[in-house]
């Protein structure tokens, strides 16, 4: 069934969808969740969500599967309208598909809902994992919550994901957005193998506060490193080439961005 499926075997899986309406295997557990996996691959979601309702017995697997189909469509609402359902219903939710939840409100630009799943997520004894913390960290540099970030800043050490790079690259931006650029300089140092996104966010922030020296500085030491800087990189530098007092770092933001454009 699941290689059917991941052949994605359209014939087949009508066959067996014709055989359960017919009462072969009638209302079998495992075979009705790998029958709506199958038709959620197939963009099926409507036949997928028929073949849920007439489940007499459903598990954590037919939850989360629902919930999976929904928001790797994109379909946001209706991901969150079976999530909560599935909390009333006191099934057990894992960590995939919380920080999915999590991570469709950060989509929607909703981080105040994202931030409380988190806090729900915590008061129900789920245990966050990076890709939790980084989106609670993205949260609350949107909207501020400077308190909060330091606790989830807390929380990453104790567990310590806070050694992860891609923890620090949040941390950094998290910190730069809020206006620690001392604090987001010291999590870029540790950051040991620096990616084009660890630079850009320090980039950002020396940029967003106005400290065109220092983003002078970072920049070249950027092109030093070997790491070809991206269209994110000049749009950090870009505004400080119009109202930077030092000459020479204007010109030198404005000749980079020159040669850039004609690669």
């Amino acid at each position: 069934m699941w290689c059917r499926g991941e052949m994605l075997d359209v014939g087949f899986g009508r066959e067996v969808h014709r055989a359960i309406d017919a009462g072969i295997d009638e209302w079998d557990l495992f075979l009705h969740n790998a029958l709506v996996t199958m038709c959620g691959r197939f963009w099926e979601v409507g036949v997928a969500h028929c073949l849920f309702d007439k489940m007499p017995v459903r598990d954590t697997v037919s939850w989360n599967t629902m919930i999976s189909i929904y928001a790797s469509k994109g379909m946001w609402d209706e991901a969150m309208e079976f999530f909560e359902k599935m909390l009333e219903q006191d099934f057990e939710v894992n960590i995939i598909t919380w920080n999915t939840i999590a991570g469709g409100y950060w989509r929607k630009g909703n981080f105040n809902s994202a931030l409380r799943l988190i806090s729900r997520m915590i008061l129900r004894g789920a245990y966050l994992d990076p890709v939790a913390i980084i989106i609670g960290l993205g949260a609350c540099s949107h909207i501020g919550a400077i308190k909060l970030d330091k606790q989830i800043h807390g929380y990453a050490i104790c567990s310590s994901y806070d050694k992860f790079d891609n923890v620090r690259n949040a941390l950094i931006t998290m910190y730069a957005r809020g206006q620690d650029l001392e604090r987001a300089y010291m999590m870029f140092r540790l950051v040991e193998e620096k990616s084009i996104i660890t630079w850009n966010s320090m980039l950002s922030g020396y940029s967003h506060m106005d400290r065109s020296e220092e983003a002078s500085f970072l920049f070249k030491e950027l092109l030093l490193s070997g790491i070809e800087p991206n269209y994110v990189t000049i749009a950090s530098i870009l505004p400080l080439c119009a109202w930077v007092a030092n000459l020479q770092h204007g010109e030198e933001f404005h000749c980079y961005h020159c040669k850039a454009s004609n690669i």
